[in-house]
């Protein structure tokens, strides 16, 4: 899961997104993937943080071409960590 949100990290952090838009979703993703390193990870904090991951990701899809890219990213990452979490996929994504 860690290096899944890695991923996710990664993207946003190369995208062509504006800073305050990385920074945004950044300050969401930072904690989950901080608390899902941990050996008890509290899943019900990285879900809401993710939640507000996708959905600023889902935004940004629908107005930003840079949003559309990671947005690929982000449906790959929803879709494998939510089962880990216990949350439907199209929660996250």
């Amino acid at each position: 899961m860690v290096a899944l949100l890695g991923k996710l990290q990664g993207v946003i952090a190369a995208s062509s997104l504006i800073p305050e838009q990385k920074d945004s979703l950044l300050d969401y993703l930072k904690p989950a993937k901080r608390k899902a390193e941990k050996e008890q990870p509290d899943k019900e904090l990285i879900g809401k943080n993710l939640q507000n991951v996708s959905e600023m990701m889902k935004n940004l899809k629908e107005t930003t071409e840079a949003g559309k890219s990671t947005w690929q990213t982000g449906v790959e990452v929803f879709q494998a960590v939510g089962p880990w979490l216990g949350m439907a996929a199209e929660l996250l994504g």
